[in-house]
């Protein structure tokens, strides 16, 4: 599976997802609308930051996507209704700390409950998904 990480996402987020077996391609630029669009078909989970918005047309130009999530405080650049019409998790970490424990934090709730079809009730490590105003969080 693909991981598309946008702007300048630390590289133990990077590591992370390597390690866990995916495909990773890390922009340190955000991309628009457009751009995105075209590189998105065959990505399975993609991070964004701030700067990044993901639209309608973004999701339904990738039919692999599993999963979005928001490296930043806060979801309201993804279409969350769209997203959640797919079956799509968003994800956010909502923390106190930064910089590189809460893409370490992202990139590991991902590998373990992000991937899947469906929002699970329980990831696969055994933490909770705490289910807040249209995203999920994994706890673990």
């Amino acid at each position: 599976m693909k991981v598309l990480l946008l702007e300048n996402i630390s590289a133990v987020a990077v590591n992370v997802f390597r390690e866990a077996g995916y495909e990773v391609e890390s922009l340190k630029a955000a991309l628009d609308e457009r751009e995105l669009v075209e590189k998105v078909s065959e990505t399975s989970i993609l991070g964004v930051r701030s700067k990044t918005r993901i639209t309608a047309a973004v999701l339904e130009a990738a039919p692999k996507l599993l999963a979005v999530g928001a490296f930043c405080i806060g979801v309201d650049k993804i279409d969350r209704e769209a997203a959640s019409s797919r079956g799509l998790a968003v994800l956010t970490i909502r923390t106190r700390t930064r910089g590189r424990w809460r893409n370490l934090r992202w990139g590991r709730s991902s590998c373990c409950c992000g991937a899947r079809s469906r929002p699970q009730p329980k990831c696969t490590r055994g933490c909770g998904i705490s289910r807040r105003r249209g995203h999920m969080r994994c706890a673990g």
